[in-house]
């Protein structure tokens, strides 16, 4: 199927509870990421995700609703009405005062997190049980787990979270590149860049 003139959004900005709540999905999130670099109709979603076509419109219709996908081209194929959709935006941006430090925040940000990294463990539990995923260090397609507490200056942490947007934003534009120019496959990537904290509520340095 040709790509449609939709390309997404660079961002789409989320300041309602109902929305992070929509999001707060990882079936939605799948729907999501199957549409951000092509569109595709509900069938070619359902393969994607691995799911009936039948379990999948109301999700849909919900992200839809909310702004999270968008319709980019509707048809009729054998008199029927088919739609094809398309993410609305490269990423999304939380607004903070839905994460602010009160019992209601804490249960949004409970759910924030839950989401992104129920989707993450979920995804890498199908890739290991696939046998797709290599962490010996000289395989080709080798899986990168990694996790640090950097020790850095202000700048040193400016500069860093500047390149790995630069970097992502390239990768972005390489998966939105035409998808019959190369063979190509589906990685998965999750990024966590923050001040950390000590157990007890301490700011180390």
């Amino acid at each position: 199927m040709s790509d449609a003139p939709h390309p997404p959004t660079e961002e789409l900005f989320i300041d309602d509870l109902e929305t992070l709540k929509v999001i707060a999905d990882p079936l939605r999130m799948d729907i999501m990421a199957a549409v951000l670099h092509q569109p595709r109709t509900v069938k070619e979603i359902a393969a994607a995700v691995e799911r009936e076509p039948s379990k999948l419109y109301y999700h849909v219709n919900l992200l839809e609703k909310h702004g999270l996908i968008i319709v980019v081209e509707t048809r009729v194929v054998s008199g029927i009405i088919e739609k094809q959709y398309r993410a609305a935006a490269h990423s999304i941006e939380i607004d903070k005062r839905l994460l602010t430090p009160d019992t209601a925040g804490d249960e949004n940000l409970e759910l924030m997190l839950s989401t992104i990294f129920d989707a993450t463990k979920a995804d890498l539990r199908r890739s290991f049980r696939a046998g797709v995923v290599q962490l010996e260090k000289d395989t080709p397609d080798r899986a990168l787990l990694f996790h640090a507490r950097l020790r850095l200056t202000a700048a040193q942490y400016a500069e860093l979270q500047q390149q790995l947007e630069a970097i992502l934003q390239t990768y972005n534009d390489k998966s939105d590149a035409d998808p019959a120019a190369a063979p190509r496959q589906r990685y998965g990537l999750t990024i966590a860049l923050y001040r950390s904290i000590s157990a007890d509520g301490r700011e180390v340095t």
